[in-house]
Formats: structure tokens, C-alpha cells, sequence
């Protein structure tokens, strides 16, 4: 099994998004629509299943579904361990996904999508100011074993789209 561990805050809301006009209270909530349409390329073709590695786990399970259902991620992506904090929080991102890591000797490949820099094999770090750029992209999918042309140029249907631009 293949993992995608996904910070929120940096990654899939940067601070270019933060800043766009019109962005305050539930729209703050709102994702990058290019990130999006990035991770939606990784699980799709990895394939690969998504665990959580961030604050916004304070919001539950539920209330994480929520939130990549209303951003059109299909919430069945992610794992039944769902998060890196379910055991509870360690000192650093890092030492939560290696235990988290160590619980599921089943994951085959994982990448980490995160702005703080992580010793991790598996890091792929981004900007808080920019997010997700294609360069994290080709990064992420070379850990996830996806070949460069066909992560860049397959073609597949976003089924949670339709439930996105109908929430907009």
C-alpha cells in the first residue's frame, strides 16, 4: 500500500490563497484548486490512500471528511488510520509519521507533503507562500513510483469535482 501523508496549512492552503480577496471565515477553509487537482493526480495514479499530518486533525474524523468533501477530494482516500496524531502527539511531524510508519510495515512507498522541512526520506517540501508547485508534483510521484509522463499527462475523471463546483 501506498501513502500520501498531507499537511493542510502550506500545502493545500498557501498563504497565495489565504491572501486572495474574498478569502475570510468558511472560505478560509477553501483549497488551492491546483493542489487539489495535484493530490487528486497522486492517489489516483499511485494509487495511494491519505493520512493526515497536521493541526487540522483537531477536527475529528468526521470533520476532516468534511472538509476534503466540500475541497472535492473524495474522503473514502483516506486510511482507517486516518492521522498521524491518533496515538497521540509526538514532539515532531517527523517522529509522528515514522510511528505511524512502524504501525503499518504494509506501506510499500509514501511521500510527505508538508511545509516544514521533515527528516524524512519520503519529504517533500513546499512553501507556505506558494504551496504545491509542479516540481512538488513530479517529486511526490517519483516517491509514489508514478513515471514522470504518465503523472503529468494521464487522463482520468475527478468524480469529487462535480461535488466541489456544486458546493461552491
Amino acid at each position: 500500500m501506498k501513502i500520501l501523508f498531507l499537511d493542510i496549512d502550506g500545502p493545500m492552503i498557501p498563504l497565495r490563497a489565504v491572501i486572495t480577496p474574498g478569502r475570510s471565515g468558511p472560505q478560509r477553509q477553501r483549497f488551492d484548486p491546483f493542489a487539489v487537482g495535484m493530490v487528486l493526480r497522486l492517489l489516483h495514479l499511485a494509487p495511494a490512500r491519505l493520512v493526515i499530518s497536521s493541526t487540522w486533525q483537531e477536527v475529528g474524523r468526521s470533520g476532516m471528511e468534511g472538509l476534503l468533501l466540500w475541497n472535492g477530494i473524495d474522503p473514502a482516500f483516506l486510511h482507517e488510520e486516518w492521522c498521524t496524531q491518533l496515538h497521540g502527539a509526538l514532539e515532531t511531524r517527523t517522529e509522528e509519521i515514522q510511528a505511524w510508519l512502524s504501525r503499518h510495515p504494509e506501506c510499500t512507498a509514501y511521500a510527505s507533503l508538508d511545509d516544514d522541512p521533515l527528516d524524512l526520506p519520503g519529504a517533500v517540501t513546499v512553501t507556505f507562500e506558494n504551496g504545491l508547485l509542479i516540481e512538488h508534483l513530479k517529486a511526490a510521484g517519483a516517491l509514489l513510483g508514478i513515471e514522470s509522463t504518465r503523472l503529468l499527462h494521464a487522463r482520468f475523471t475527478a468524480p469529487m469535482q462535480e461535488v466541489a463546483d456544486a458546493t461552491a
